[in-house]
Order: structure tokens, then sequence, then C-alpha cells
């Protein structure tokens, strides 16, 4: 009997020997290519779930388990059974409004593998990259204790490696170190935060992650003896507590798992971004195509722009009649400087409550937020506020309903300082309520982005960078020229990013020291300039004092010109470490900024991706000839650039350069009156620009009737259809000369047929829009145009106002008849609001088209209190504050460009 035990036992043995090898043998394998067939992706499901990825004939990727480790019991990955395959093709387009492209299309290839046991895995492989991530169907809340992630690679490829900087709780800390470039085999066995990236020779692979949901985030770690690395996620906190300085919660004790969840969902998307040249690193749009599209709806309420900030100067102005600090003096003077040079917001830093008391509902006693509120929309410029996570966390209803009653527009958070599940579900939380009462966010101390700026687009930017307040107190061997030619290619993958540039003091790697009070940038004035075009920063801060920027205005005057709102981005040359240049497309302009590490070099640009036929007045700013010993030591210049341009720059150590293109209208040149034009004898010049055509006496200068063809050329730019059909009703434009009277332009005969009515006409205007009515045409004074000593119309631009009327009365309500009662509808919307009142804009429809085409071209007169004629409203950034419907009504007709006028606007 025993023996024969001992028989069964055996022989029981032998059939689960042979079972198993016989499982191991039928392991499955699946591969997916991206759509051009570069990218390869092979998924291995036999004793274990792992994956590999090819470039080319190229393993990039090595064999890598992946799989979740769940409470009960259960690893997802350990011999998977595949029950389900599916594959379809991705082609998403997506509209990605205060994104690096206004729109783009995600093409790609996805498998979705089902597994037994009510688990799957999606794979997907685009030209960039390709991703992975599980979801589950349980019908039960699940707890995960880990997810296994690994990264494997064949060879000892170089890292960059960003490490956590708090060495006793590694997992809390502000995601803000530089890169340790090293061998992963030399890797330390810190933690390091995403994204990383890895040269693997042929190419570049970045991991990163997108649309991070109700779930940690992911660190990786070297895996000691292996080239490789892991992914380890925080654990679900047990107990927080809070610093007593600011009442920031932190962590006390962890549970010993990481998520616990509904069980129906979908995870983090683990993403493999591959790049081939470094120029595409920056541009690469996995995370975002890869986040949750748009759970908000309308975005039109969202406002982007640049601030006037207050912290990182520390508030310290000087020659100023009062003491600068937290209160009332303080920030209107910022908001004046805001207004003066057309910046949106101020932020009120930390301390406007006090930090101690984790209540942000009370305002300290030295500022009055409702006076102060109110004094920035008379300027055109929006506060936002700075708060903690988690004070606005625990106030978050009341907070948003209060200060958005009131009219603050947003909310910079700060000091999360980390990433377990219960973190992001806070984030998440405030981006559902903040959106509720249409207040925008921009956040700091946090982990970096993934995708949910996608997801939630009032959240317009993100810390999570070396920024400039590391000059405060850092260390030279904290390399920040360095530092500042690598994160563009490695950090901005992952969405946009607050440096907050804009130094005015600036320092050679000789002289940089740390300065808390009185702070200067590592390296030179345009490496500074160049960040407002090399960063993704669509709410973007001016770190200096304003006091410090009185003396800088040119500078001052630049940023202020560049959008921060793009079309497109590409990456015209660079390589990860060394340098970048960086090309933006705005409408019709084009911006481009380029920066070096410590090393100085030259650069070459080519714009044979300018248009053909197409030129530009280029304003360059570049660095000075002794920019090596003087970082603040710049040139500007203006010069003429086509598609056909060359350009050599020297970069200095630490250097950069910035310029902008503006379109130069394409028209002919001053000649006399062409026969057959049927033009009165009065007329002796003549210019045409496609079709329209502008005619004076031969007493106006040639410098007139070009600066006027500039003016409807620009204005035209956008709306082709209606210039043609302008063009078809004969559209021109008069000029009264300097030293000629309104009623000698003989289309005014009509109205000027007695002497009382010639007094009174040469007295009242010096231009007309639409009048004649038979004769389609707008007038308008030489000495406006030019801006000469006689001009009476100072701080306005008359030919802009005049020729809007012919643009609106017969282009626009030309190709769109029912234009008039749509304008007329946003008229009276305006003035049940109140808006306008004791201006010549509410007068009717067609002024208050002209007045606000005026201010949207930054030409109007600014008037405070207004005075029957204009009010504030005399720019661009204070019209889309003060009458945002107005603003997107014109926004269909105009590009946002700087139309060149001689006028000189004021406020």
């Amino acid at each position: 009997m025993k023996n024969n035990k001992k028989l069964c036992l055996a022989i029981l043995s032998l059939l689960l020997l042979i079972r198993n090898a016989s499982f191991a043998a039928k392991e499955k394998k699946y591969v997916l290519s991206s759509p051009d067939g570069t990218l390869k992706v092979e998924i291995s499901a036999g004793n274990e779930l792992a994956y590999q990825v090819m470039h080319g004939n190229d393993t990039i990727l090595s064999h890598s388990n992946i799989g979740l480790v769940l409470e009960n019991g259960t690893i997802v990955g350990k011999t998977p059974r595949i029950t389900g395959e599916r594959r379809r093709k991705i082609k998403d387009n997506i509209e990605s409004p205060f994104y690096r492209f206004k729109e783009f299309v995600a093409t790609g290839n996805e498998l979705d593998l089902k597994l037994k046991g009510g688990f799957g895995i999606i794979f997907r492989a685009y030209n960039e990259g390709v991703a992975y991530r599980f979801y589950t169907t349980q019908s039960s809340d699940i707890i995960i204790k880990e997810e296994q992630a690994e990264f494997n690679f064949k060879e000892d490829y170089t890292a960059y490696l960003p490490y956590t900087t708090n060495d006793k709780k590694p997992m809390a800390m502000a995601y803000q170190n530089v890169y340790d470039i090293t061998p992963l085999s030399k890797a330390q066995p810190k933690l390091a935060f995403l994204p990383v990236t890895v040269d693997c020779g042929s190419v570049k692979l970045t991991l990163l992650e997108s649309d991070l949901e109700a779930y940690p985030g992911m660190f990786v770690q070297s895996q000691q003896g292996k080239y490789g690395l892991k992914g380890v996620f925080a654990p679900y906190p047990a107990k927080t507590d809070f610093y007593p300085w600011r009442k920031q919660e932190y962590v006390t004790e962890t549970t010993d798992f990481i998520s616990r969840s509904r069980g129906s969902r979908s995870y983090p998307w683990r993403v493999l971004a591959i790049t081939e040249k470094d120029t595409d690193m920056p541009v690469n749009n996995l995370v975002y195509a890869l986040a949750s599209p748009n759970r908000i709806g309308d975005t039109s309420w969202i406002k982007t722009g640049k601030v006037a900030w207050d912290w990182w100067n520390d508030w310290n102005l000087k020659g100023v009649p009062f003491k600068a600090g937290i209160n009332m003096d303080t920030y209107k003077y910022y908001i004046d400087f805001a207004s003066r040079n057309g910046l949106e917001f101020i932020v009120l830093d930390e301390g406007w409550y006090d930090p101690k008391s984790g209540d942000m509902l009370t305002v300290i006693p030295e500022l009055d937020l409702p006076e102060l509120i109110a004094y920035g929309k008379s300027k055109g410029v929006e506060i936002v506020l700075w708060t903690v996570f988690n004070v606005l966390d625990s106030q978050l209803e009341a907070a948003c309903k209060k200060y958005a009653d009131m009219g603050i527009k947003g909310f910079k958070v700060d000091f999360l300082d980390r990433d377990d599940q219960t973190a992001v579900e806070m984030v998440y939380r405030i981006a559902e309520m903040t959106a509720r009462y249409k207040l925008t966010l921009d956040l700091h101390g946090i982990y970096k982005p993934t995708g949910i700026n996608r997801t939630y687009p009032h959240i317009i930017n993100f810390e999570s960078v070396f920024g400039m307040e590391e000059v405060k107190w850092t260390d030279i061997k904290n390399n920040m020229p360095l530092y500042d030619v690598t994160f563009p290619y490695i950090r901005m993958m992952a969405g946009p990013v607050d440096y907050t540039p804009g130094a005015m003091r600036n320092a050679t790697k000789a002289d940089w020291r740390a300065m808390y009070y009185t702070p200067a940038s590592m390296g030179t004035r345009c490496h500074q300039l160049a960040a407002y075009i090399v960063h993704d920063s669509p709410f973007t801060m001016l770190c200096d004092a304003p006091t410090n920027y009185l003396n800088e205005q040119e500078c001052v005057d630049f940023i202020a010109s560049l959008p921060v709102e793009v079309d497109s981005t590409f990456i015209a040359s660079g390589e990860l470490g060394k340098y970048i240049v960086t090309v933006r497309k705005k409408d019709v302009n084009w911006y481009i900024g380029g920066m070096t590490n410590w090393d100085e070099r030259d650069v070459q640009l080519d714009f044979s991706f300018l248009p053909e036929g197409m030129s530009y007045t280029a304003v360059l700013f570049k660095d000075g000839v002794n920019a090596n010993k003087q970082a603040e030591d710049y040139r500007k210049e203006t010069i003429r650039i086509d598609k056909d341009s060359r350009l050599t720059l020297h970069l200095a150590s630490g250097g950069g350069f910035a310029m902008k293109l503006e379109l130069c209208p394409v028209h002919g040149q001053v000649t006399g009156i062409p026969e057959g034009k049927n033009i009165p004898s009065f007329y002796q010049k003549y210019i045409e620009t496609e079709g329209l055509y502008v005619t004076s006496s031969g007493k106006v200068s040639d410098e007139a009737l070009l600066k006027a063809c500039d003016i409807i050329s620009l204005m035209l730019a956008k709306r082709p259809d209606v210039k043609a059909h302008m063009v078809k009703k004969g559209c021109h434009v008069m000029i009264i000369g300097k030293d000629e009277e309104t009623c000698d332009l003989p289309e005014f005969a009509h109205i000027c047929n007695c002497e009382d009515s010639i007094k009174y006409w040469n007295w009242r205007a010096r231009g007309f829009g639409g009048a004649p009515e038979d004769e389609f045409s707008s007038s308008c004074g030489e000495e406006n145009l030019l801006a000469l000593p006689q001009d009476k119309y100072v701080g306005e631009n008359i030919l802009i106002h005049e020729f809007a009327h012919l643009i609106h009365t017969v282009g626009i309500v030309g190709v769109e008849p029912d234009f008039n009662e749509r304008l007329e509808a946003l008229r009276q919307n305006a003035i049940r609001k109140g808006l306008w009142e004791k201006t010549y804009a509410v007068s009717n429809k067609e002024e208050y088209f002209a007045e606000c085409v005026q201010s949207f071209f930054n030409c109007n007169r600014y008037a405070e209190p207004a005075n029957g004629v204009h009010n504030w409203v005399n720019r661009r950034t204070k019209l889309k504050t003060y009458d945002p419907d107005m603003y997107r009504l014109l926004q269909e007709y105009f590009y946002e460009i700087e139309i060149p006028i001689h006028n000189v606007v004021h406020e």
C-alpha cells in the first residue's frame, strides 16, 4: 500500500512538471507597431507579463516585467491568462488651448489584452513613443499593495536622474532638482522623480506618466547590479499632521499598500517617449495626448498672461515714498507697473493671510482686498492669490465662492510636496471646484505634470522645476545654465513650466553668488529674455522688482510683447545639455529664442521655414560684445528677414538671444495716379496693397502713404474673404495732408457746402470711416499717421478707427449679413453690465466696434475717469479683461499682432 502511494505521488509530481512545462511552452507573444513601423512593442504572457521595445532592429528596452500586486494575494501579471485581444487604430484630433500647439493630431495603434479575473492591459504605439496602462473591471473596491514596473536596458546607458532632495523622507519634497548625469550602473540608490531620460545611443527614452488620478505618482530607482530602473510608489497615508509655520499637511504614518479605489477603473499610463533627435524632445506630446479630455467644457473664461510678481524680489522696491511690503501702497504700485506695461496679472504671494493660521478666508488688516481688486480692474489688471494646497482644500468651496464673488481671477497653490494617492485626489478636488467657480490655477510645490492640464484646462501652469527661486539660496555647483538647456528637453515633455524668469540683475559664472533679497540670475540678460520663448509657460512671471525694470524699459517692452498662447512650436536646433533654439508662431508672427550653457558658442539661424514671398521686421536682442565679463551687456537690433535669410549669432557664456519677427505688409511703391482709375485730379499720389489703395495730394509725404498701407494690410491679414469683398467694392483710403483741411478733399464737398459747414467740419474731424457711402472710403490726417507735433489726437491712431468702420460696414457685413445683429446684441449686453459708460463706444454699434478695434490694436486714448469719449480701456490686455465678449468677437476678424504705428499710447 505504501509503495502504491509513493508511486502515485511520483506520477502526480511528474504530471505537474509536464503541465508546468507545457504551460511555459505556451507563452503567448503579441507585437504592436507604431504607424510608421519604426517602433515595436513585443508583449509576452507566460510565467510573467513582460514587454520589450525595439527601434528598428535595435532593442532599446529589454525584457521588463510589469504587474499589480493586490491585497487579496492576486498578482496581476503572474502566469497571466489572456482571454481576449482587441486592436484598433487611434486618431485623436486634439484641441489644446494654452498648450505648445493650438491643436494637433495624435495617431497610434492600440492593443487591448483582457486577462482572466477581471483585469486587462492596454498598450499603445505612436511614432513618438509607447505607453501602457492596466485596468480592472471588479465589482468591489481594490487595494493595491504594489505595482511592478521595470525598465531594463541591455547596456550601461547614461541616465538623467533628478533625485529626491529629502533623504529622510524621500517622497516628501518639492520635485525640484538638477539632473545627475550618470551611467545606470553608477546611479545612486536614491529615488528619482519623473521625467527621467536614458540616452540609448541611437535614441533617447524618457519615462513619464499620464492620466494620474486616484493613484500615487511614480518614482524610479536604480536596480542595483542591473542596467535598469524600477518604479516605486508612495504608500497610502495612515496619519498626517501639520507644520506650524504655514499649516502645510505632511504624512506621519503610512499603510502597507499604495492605492485603494473603486474596482472598475483605468490606471495611469506608463509613458516611454522615444526620440531620434534631441530637437523632438521638447515637442513630444504623448503626456497631453494620453490624458483624459476636457471635463469642464467652455474654456472661454480662462485667461493666461504675464504677472508682476512680488515674492522673488521680496517686495523690494526702491525710490518710492512708502515702506514697501505686504500693504496697499506696494500692491497698487505693482498694479500700476503691470497696467503701464500691458501685464495681465499680479500675484499676492505668501503673507496676504497669516500663514500660521491656516485660514485663507481672513485677510490681514494691512490689506483691503476688495479695494485692491477694484483698483486692479480699473487698470485692467487681475489678481491671483497664493495659498497652500491643504489650506485651500480645507476651506474649498467657501474660499472659491468668496474670492470668485469678490473678483479674484485664480489661485497659485503651493506646498503639496507629495504625490501619494490622497495628495493626487486633493489636486483633483481643487481642480473640480475652482473650475466650477471659474478660477484659474497655477500649481507650485507639486509633482510633475501628468496631463491634468488637458483634463482641466484652467490649470495653466506647474512648477516642479529647478527655477529662478533657487538662485536666492543655491550653490554655483548647481549649474543653472546647464540645467536651463537640459530641462526643456526632459521636464517640458510633461507639460508647461512656471520657471519664473525675468531677472534684470545678471551675473557671469565668476561673479555670481546667491543673494536672498537682491537675487541675480546665472548667465546673461539675453538668457533671461530667451526663457520667455523657450519655455512653455502660459502664465509666466516677471520676477524682478518693478523699480528694477524702470531702467530696463526696452527689455520690459519686449517681454510684454511676447505671446503666452501660440499656434505652433518647433525646435530649430539644439542638443540636450548644450543649447536650444526654439521657434513659436502666433497668428502671422514668429518668435525665436535660444540659450546656451556656460560654454559660449555660435548658432546659425535658417529662416527657410518662413512663407514664400513674405518679409518680416525682426527685433533682435543678443548678447553684447562684453557679455562674457558683464552679463547685463546686450545689444538690440532691427533687421529685415525673409525665408532666404541666414544669420549667425554668438552666444556668450551662459548667454542667449531672443527675437520676434513681425510681418511686413507686401505692397507696391508710391506712384502717380494710374490711368483709368477715375480718381479726382486733386490726388497726385497712389499706392496699392492687394487691391486696396491709398491716395493723397502731392503735399503728403510718401512715408504717410506707406504707413497707411501697412496698417490696412495688417488689419485685414486674418480675413482674406473680408478683404476680397472690400476690394470688389473698391475700398480705399485718402490722407489729409498736415497742411490741408478736411474740406479740401473733393469727396467731402457734399458736407462742406457753405462757409459755416466748412468751418465746422475742418474743426470737427480729421478723418471719416465709410463716408461718403458711395465712395467706400476712409480718411485720416497725415499728422496723426506720423505722430507729428500738430496732431490733435495724441495717444490714438485715427486710421485704425476709421478703417475699422469700413471693415465693419462694407467688409464683414458683406460676407456675414447677420453680423450687425450679433454686434448689437453684444453692445446691449455691455450696456446692461455698465460697461463703456461715458464713452463714445456706447453711442452706437458702429462706434462700439471701431473704438474696441482701437483698443484691440493697442492704440486708443487713455482717460481715467471716463471723459465722455474715452476711458482707461485703451489696450488689448485691458479689453480682454473688461469686455471679454467683444474681445472674442474681434479675435474672429483680427490677428493679435502689434501694428507698427508712430502714436505713443499712454498708460
